[in-house]
């Protein structure tokens, strides 16, 4: 896996739920640093927040598949859900606030409140506005579908 262009981290607000409406529900950060609007093939790590034992601190840990943590060297690796995931201002909608929206493929739980962090890899185009509803959803299907080669998931 290549090194990723930005990172970002925040806690998973609530949108507009369009993506949502649309059939790509996605999990929404405010977005604190300039990045070039687009879409990019991401990964997303989830984390929860634990207290701390001895400094009763709020820490954060990443939530785990059931399949675990991967050991590599002895190593624990991240185990970060692959993504899509939109930066910009929705042209589409005519919206001119710039914002982080992330899709992550094959994936179905509310995690707003929760605390993500996201890897944007690799830009794959630039921020579009649409004409029709059904264009956006149409590139959109096309964007997960070159984000799912470069994962090898088909």
């Amino acid at each position: 896996m290549e090194n990723p262009l930005f990172t970002i981290k925040g806690k998973v607000i609530t949108g507009a739920k369009r993506g949502k409406l649309l059939g790509f529900p996605t999990a929404n950060i405010k977005l604190n640093q300039n990045i070039p609007e687009g879409i990019y093939i991401s990964t997303v790590e989830i984390c929860h927040s634990v207290l701390d034992p001895e400094s009763s601190q709020e820490i954060l840990k990443p939530i785990r598949q059931a399949h675990g943590p991967e050991y590599i060297e002895g190593q624990v690796q991240k185990d970060n859900q692959k993504a899509v995931t939109f930066i910009g201002a929705s042209k589409t909608f005519n919206e001119t606030e710039i914002k982080a929206e992330t899709y992550i493929l094959e994936f179905d739980q509310n995690i707003y409140g929760q605390t993500i962090e996201v890897n944007l890899l690799k830009k794959i185009r630039d921020n579009k506005k649409f004409s029709l509803e059904k264009e956006l959803i149409d590139q959109m299907n096309k964007d997960i579908k070159e984000a799912k080669k470069y994962f090898n998931l088909i």
